[in-house]
Formats: structure tokens, C-alpha cells, sequence
């Protein structure tokens, strides 16, 4: 029925809007920048890093990173990714097009070619399907195959509405007061055994939560990954 919405114009058009909507939004906020080594890390070296943050936590990141520290994500070749990369593209967050299904060995490569040519790379563990807060396993291998740090990042704001998606996406609130978290290097295996590479994906994803939990918990919200909120089991350790 609304098919004339899915169009190129048209996700055109909406990706321009949200993003001069993001912007107001972005910097109607009132932000506290806390470093955890991330950002320390990052300001004091030459090579390129992977950030990684959560599905769930997309919003913000262009006032974490923007022209500061440009970026290219991997984001999907669906619709929604389309409307997302033209959202973050005024804010100097590029796209790498890829995803789990379609495209991905071509996304990976020119990841790899960027952090090889000193660019940043940015992933969503989690994207762009879920599990939603469980990391896959495309961060591991390319901080394995790379070399490059991996820094972890989250955000919140006092006021912040969850939508009712698989990811429960984060708003920030209009003339809010954000804090951004830049986490603590995460050092992952070389190795690429099974095993360590499960290790390291563990640890990636107990960093991510744990951050993310920490940015929520200054605010007094409760965190993405409780069970009894949103179902999520995570697996015995």
C-alpha cells in the first residue's frame, strides 16, 4: 500500500530530514564526555581502530565520532540500512555496505583495505539482526586478520525513549543532558582457534555490556541486556 515510501527518492528525502532532526536533537544535548582509555588510545596513536557499540546505541555515535574522528560503518543493503547511512552521512559517518547474508565478504575486504589505508572502521556486533546485545563474530576476526584495537562505545541521555524493535533502539531526549562512555581497549587473542576465538568474543560482548550498562546506569535507567526486561538469556558463563 505504501510502497511509493520504499522508492530511492523517497529514502532519500526521509534520510535528509532524519538527519537535520538527529542534528537538533545531537546537539540540543548537554554532554559529558567519560574515558575509560578509549578515547585516550585513540588521540594517541597513528593507526586506525575499530569502534564497536551496540545496534541499539546508532544514534549518538555521530556526536561521539563525526568529523573528529571519521568513520566508516558497515551497514546493511536493506532499506532501513539505506535510510540510516543517509541519516549519519552529513555528520562524516561513512558507509561500508554489507551485512550477515548479503555482501559480506565484500564489506569485510574493504574494512580491511580502510584500517591497511589508516581509516577508522566502525561495527555493530549485533547487526543487523540480532541477537540483539550478542556479539557476532565479525569484529573477532577483524581485529584478528588487522591488527587493530578495538574500542568499545556507548551512550545515554536522561531522558531516552526505547522503540518497540528488535534492537529496543535508543532516542536520545531533545534538551537532554548525555553522557558518552569510550571504553577500555579490548585486547583480543591472535590465535584463530575455535576456542579463542569464542574467548574473545565473550570478552567483546561483557565489554559492551558492561559499558552500556555503566552510560544507562548514570542516569538511574535500567540496562539494555536485563533478562526479565527484554528476555535476553545470556549464556552461563
Amino acid at each position: 500500500m505504501f510502497s511509493w515510501a520504499k522508492s530511492p527518492a523517497w529514502a532519500k528525502a526521509i534520510g535528509r530530514v532524519g538527519s537535520i532532526v538527529l542534528w537538533f536533537v545531537l546537539k540540543s544535548i548537554r554532554w559529558k564526555v567519560i574515558d575509560n582509555g578509549g578515547l585516550e588510545a585513540v588521540r594517541g596513536q597513528d593507526q586506525a581502530v575499530i569502534f564497536v557499540n551496540w545496534h541499539c546505541r546508532l544514534l549518538a555515535i555521530p556526536a561521539m565520532l563525526g568529523r573528529r574522528y571519521p568513520t566508516a560503518y558497515i551497514i546493511s543493503e536493506s532499506y532501513d540500512g539505506q535510510l540510516i547511512s543517509r541519516t549519519v552521512a552529513p555528520f562524516g559517518i561513512e558507509t561500508i555496505w554489507g551485512s550477515r547474508s548479503k555482501a559480506a565478504l565484500t564489506g569485510y575486504r574493504e574494512m580491511r583495505r580502510r584500517l591497511k589505508g589508516g581509516g577508522h572502521v566502525g561495527i555493530t556486533p549485533d547487526g543487523p539482526r540480532g541477537p540483539a546485545r550478542m556479539a557476532a563474530m565479525g569484529a573477532i576476526a577483524l581485529a584478528r586478520t588487522s591488527g587493530a584495537t578495538v574500542i568499545p562505545l556507548a551512550w545515554s541521555t536522561r531522558r531516552i525513549k526505547r522503540l518497540n524493535t528488535w534492537d529496543r533502539l535508543a532516542i536520545p531526549g531533545f534538551f537532554s543532558q548525555g553522557v558518552q562512555l569510550w571504553g577500555e581497549p579490548v585486547q583480543l587473542p591472535l590465535e584463530a582457534t575455535p576456542e579463542a576465538e569464542e574467548k574473545a568474543r565473550l570478552c567483546l560482548e561483557d565489554a559492551l555490556n558492561t559499558l552500556t550498562a555503566e552510560a544507562d546506569a548514570y542516569f538511574g535507567h535500567p540496562a539494555d541486556h536485563g533478562e526479565n526486561k527484554y528476555g535476553i538469556r545470556r549464556p552461563k558463563r
